[in-house]
């Protein structure tokens, strides 16, 4: 899912904006918005069910583990995960568990019964709906029965590269629709604007738009680090679990395949993935405006013979200027860019002053 939001979201293939003229200022309006593609939210919709089942597959384990013995049918049936915003709520989750079949090990008092208490969204006492589990449970329950998960574009972020003069609209966290107005400026100020669109779900239990990854991000962490630990040994404090291993091939022994796994999660990688792209869409830009006018292509070629992590870094040494110290910075690395660039392509050796 992470790999098919980077695709949607290269620089510059989102929105489609048009200049309307009223009077004294010009806006700036999205025209249109390019669709998120419905594997994205049948993606996010199968993740977000496999994180949920990890957690229910755990608790069955857990509770057959105590028992000492394979599960009967009728006590499987009584066993799920729930996520309850209310302690009254819970306590009557309990209260059913002898009545309905359920093994000794998830009657009241027992240490897992305990375990599964600690991780109830009600223990959030400000906002429970905002609970991981809680909102692990919204996700799956509306997808699964009643509808497919709900995805769509919103504006993280709008940056005017001067903002005198210019009036950028408080970002609503709602769904970027035609006739939006981003900014507003006088109709003699002309600047470029950065603009950071994201793809958001809807949380069906409260309406609101966090962004995907974000939000994926938050329940995979919250499920590996503290829902299985707390389940499997009553708390968090533990090495966690890996982010991820190879599910591709088989694995003789998977336990130790999963503790080879990686730490690194599909959110950091597609941030480290948009922040690449960002770079080399931008720093060509920022580096062909020097007094000297070298050709935008020339950057492009270059920044094509380095790797990813160099990428960064030569873009991350560009800080914004709020000193006379940082400015003489960022123009003593364009300076060296430039000499770089310039020698990559033969046309001078990379000391050589620009």
């Amino acid at each position: 899912m992470a790999d098919l939001v980077l695709d949607y979201s290269r620089p510059g293939d989102i929105l489609e904006l048009e200049e309307i003229v009223e009077g004294a200022v010009s806006h700036t309006r999205v025209v249109a918005v390019k669709p998120v593609p419905r594997a994205v939210a049948l993606y996010a919709a199968d993740a977000m069910t496999t994180l949920r089942a990890a957690i229910e597959h755990t608790l069955y384990a857990e509770a057959q583990h105590l028992l000492g013995k394979t599960l009967t049918k009728d006590q499987a049936r009584t066993l799920d995960m729930p996520a309850h915003v209310t302690p009254e709520a819970f306590d009557k989750w309990v209260q059913e568990r002898p009545r309905r079949g359920a093994p000794p090990s998830v009657h009241r008092g027992t240490p897992l019964v305990a375990r599964i208490q600690l991780l109830q969204p009600y223990q959030l006492r400000t906002s429970p709906e905002e609970h991981p589990l809680r909102l692990l449970a919204a996700h799956t329950n509306t997808a699964k029965h009643r509808s497919p998960a709900v995805t769509a574009t919103r504006i993280g972020l709008v940056l005017p590269d001067d903002d005198r003069g210019v009036h950028v609209p408080p970002p609503t966290g709602e769904p970027v629709r035609p006739a939006d107005v981003l900014a507003t400026a006088r109709r003699d100020v002309q600047t470029g604007l950065s603009i950071y669109p994201a793809v958001g779900i809807q949380r069906p239990n409260t309406g609101t738009w966090p962004v995907l990854l974000k939000e994926l991000e938050r329940l995979a962490e919250w499920t590996r680090k503290i829902a299985i630990p707390t389940l499997i040994t009553g708390s968090s404090e533990v090495d966690p679990l890996p982010a991820t291993f190879d599910i591709s091939t088989g694995h003789l022994d998977e336990r130790t395949a999963i503790e080879a796994g990686s730490y690194v999660s599909a959110t950091d990688k597609t941030a480290k993935a948009l922040a690449v792209a960002l770079a080399r869409d931008e720093l060509p830009e920022v580096l062909a405006t020097h007094p000297d006018r070298p050709p935008r292509e020339l950057f492009v070629q270059w920044l094509a013979g380095l790797d990813d992590d160099d990428v960064l870094a030569r873009f991350d040494r560009l800080k914004f200027a709020v000193t006379p110290a940082q400015m003489l910075a960022n123009v003593a690395a364009v300076d060296e860019y430039i000499a770089e660039a310039r020698a990559a392509n033969g046309h001078e050796s990379p000391n050589a002053q620009s």
